[in-house]
Formats: C-alpha cells, sequence, structure tokens
C-alpha cells in the first residue's frame, strides 16, 4: 500500500513537472516570437491594416499556433495538479446553446459577407441591429450583475466575505455599462448631442465617447481581456476550484458556458489579424475548446465549435476586403463578447439567488 501511494506520488510529481515544462515553453516562444516580430517589423505594435499573409507572417503565425498549443496543454495540466476540484455548479445555460448564440452569429454574419457585403454593413453599421443589440446585451449583463450583487449585501451571515462578492459584482455591472454606454456613445445620436470640442478634435470620429480617443489600442484591450476572462479563465477553472484562501471567490468564475458562448469572438477578423495579441486570441482558443471539450465528454461539440471558428476566420481572412467599411468585422465580434458577458451576469444572478445556502457554504469554505 505504502508502494503504490508512493509511485502515485511520483507519477504525479512526474506529470507536474512536465506540465509546467509545456507552460513555460510556450511562454519563451510567444517571447521569441514576439522579439522576432519587433526586430523583422518596423510597422507600430497595434496597427490595424489588411492581413498580411507573406511568408514572414504565415512563419509568425506558424510560430503562434504552436506556443499557444503549448500554453495551453500546460496551463491546463498545471491547474489539474495545483489546484482542488470545483465544487461550482454548471451555469443556466448548456454549453451547446451557449455555443451555438455565438456561432449562429458568426455564421450569419459570413452569410451576409459572402452573399452581399452591404448586408453585413446594413447590419453592423452605425446605429444598427448590431451595435443596439451589444449594447443592450451591456446593459442586462449590468442589470444581472446589480441583481446579483444585492442577493449577497443582503446575506444575514457571512456578511464580511459576502459584502466583498457584492461589491465586486457592482463593479462588474459598472464595467458592463460602460462598455454598452460606449457602445452607443452615450446616446448621443438618440438625443441629438453635440459633443464638446474636445471630442470633435480628439475623437476618431468625432463621437461622444471615450475608446475612440486611441481606437485601435481600446480594440486591442478590449479584446483581449475578454478573451482572458471569458475563455482563458473558464478553460483553466473548467473543474478546478480556487487555492483555500480565496474559494469563497468562486461564484465569481465563468463556467464553461461563457467560453463555448464566445469562443467564435476570436476568428471574426480582418485588419487586426497582424496584431499579435488579437492573433493569439484564434490560435489560443482554438485548442482550449477541443481540449476542453474531450475531457468533458463532448467532442463533437469541440470538433464542430472549432470547425465553425476556422471556417469564420477563413471567410474574413479571405472577404473581409469587400466589406463596406473594413471594420465591420469588429462590430460583429463586439456583439459576439457581450453575449458571453451576459452569460456570465446570468450566471452570477442565479447563483446569488437560487443557491443561497450552498453558496453561504462556499463563502466561509
Amino acid at each position: 500500500m505504502l508502494r503504490s501511494i508512493d509511485d502515485r506520488r511520483r507519477v504525479d510529481r512526474a506529470g507536474a513537472a512536465v506540465a509546467w515544462r509545456l507552460l513555460v515553453g510556450g511562454i519563451v516562444c510567444l517571447l521569441l516570437v514576439g522579439v522576432g516580430d519587433r526586430m523583422l517589423s518596423d510597422r507600430p505594435l497595434g496597427e490595424e491594416r489588411p492581413p498580411d499573409l507573406s511568408a514572414p507572417y504565415l512563419v509568425r503565425s506558424l510560430g503562434l499556433a504552436v506556443a499557444s498549443v503549448l500554453v495551453v496543454v500546460g496551463a491546463r495540466a498545471v491547474a489539474k495538479h495545483r489546484l482542488p476540484p470545483t465544487r461550482r455548479s454548471s451555469g443556466p445555460v448548456s454549453d451547446q446553446l451557449a455555443a451555438s448564440g455565438g456561432a449562429v452569429v458568426a455564421v450569419v454574419a459570413v452569410a451576409l459577407l459572402v452573399i452581399e457585403p452591404a448586408a453585413l454593413n446594413t447590419v453592423a453599421g452605425e446605429d444598427h441591429v448590431a451595435e443596439w443589440a451589444s449594447a443592450l446585451l451591456c446593459f442586462s449583463a449590468a442589470g444581472l450583475a446589480v441583481a446579483a450583487a444585492v442577493g449577497y449585501l443582503r446575506r444575514p451571515s457571512g456578511v464580511g466575505r459576502a459584502r466583498l462578492l457584492g461589491t465586486l459584482l457592482v463593479a462588474f455591472g459598472a464595467v458592463f455599462l460602460l462598455i454598452g454606454l460606449e457602445e452607443v456613445s452615450w446616446f448621443q445620436r438618440v438625443f441629438d448631442v453635440a459633443p464638446p470640442g474636445t471630442f470633435v478634435e480628439g475623437n476618431a470620429q468625432e463621437e461622444l465617447n471615450l475608446h475612440n480617443f486611441a481606437t485601435d489600442e481600446t480594440e486591442t484591450a478590449y479584446y483581449v481581456v475578454g478573451f482572458v476572462f471569458c475563455v482563458a479563465l473558464p478553460f483553466v477553472l473548467a473543474d478546478r476550484g480556487l487555492p483555500p484562501t480565496i474559494r469563497f471567490l468562486e461564484p465569481l468564475v465563468p463556467t464553461t458556458a461563457v467560453l463555448y458562448g464566445t469562443a467564435v469572438a476570436g476568428a471574426i477578423v480582418y485588419e487586426m489579424w497582424n496584431v499579435m495579441a488579437i492573433q493569439l486570441t484564434f490560435w489560443a482558443t482554438v485548442p482550449a475548446v477541443l481540449l476542453l471539450a474531450t475531457r468533458a465528454g463532448k467532442r463533437r461539440l469541440g470538433a464542430v465549435l472549432a470547425l465553425v471558428m476556422v471556417g469564420v476566420l477563413v471567410a474574413f481572412l479571405s472577404l473581409g476586403d469587400t466589406m463596406t467599411r473594413s471594420w465591420d468585422d469588429t462590430e460583429i465580434r463586439e456583439l459576439v463578447i457581450p453575449y458571453g458577458l451576459t452569460l456570465y451576469a446570468l450566471q452570477v444572478w442565479r447563483e446569488a439567488r437560487n443557491q443561497p445556502q450552498r453558496a453561504l457554504d462556499d463563502l466561509h469554505g
């Protein structure tokens, strides 16, 4: 018996060592690709322009793909060895249904692009369907997050930790609200508000918003943070719990439904494909979806979603030059991300409302 326990420990230590090697090796590869990219290119880091499919950029893409696989596999293995199993419940929406929502948006956008690019612009243009749907999803997510916060703030026990959960959810709600307001330029055109001179002079579109003062940088930051929150976090913690000292934060961890719902966002890209951080969101999401679905016994879901992502990417890279506006793709991407945020807000709202006793037990865990 002692021998078998010792053997198991040796196997676990060896597995953990391999996991760390994969993760560190992937990070080193990413750094090397980044350094090489800086040395061989004189373009601005976040410059948007038609995809460069020349040999050097294809080699860079291959390097990013390989490095991403190493990081994804390594991060998942490290989490398995370092973190305890989770006690979280599944989200209110099934993984299959969540994935269908994001995939349908992307496939419809591709169909419009193929049939008539002007039709895509009709959907993705200023004050049209995609923009307002994005804003309404953000407003809904904000409302659900605040409602969940109220649920924690009213808890009769576990006051300190429950209050912290509630405060964090209020902060999330404020962020979701800000994203929605920025999407519709703070209702500038609804109420026919003339922007102050500062916005006319410094804003790229002369609109009453903040993100167009540094459009490229803001978009890149939004997409990368959205990837980390909606894809990377639920992937690493899919069946893992947080360390004991912060276990009370587990009700705020996104479930896998959020990942599957927003996965396709990384494939909706045209002019930002050259941006290394944006390209990484695609190369990391595909293996994450395949690995997670395989381990959860949902191989068909993973395979179909990965194929949809590849098809959507190929369509936008191939036909993006036919779009009425070269950034119509970003409006579709900015619809999928709020969809994922709404899935998340619905998750935390249900957690706070429908499972009070289990949530309180977690707070004291």
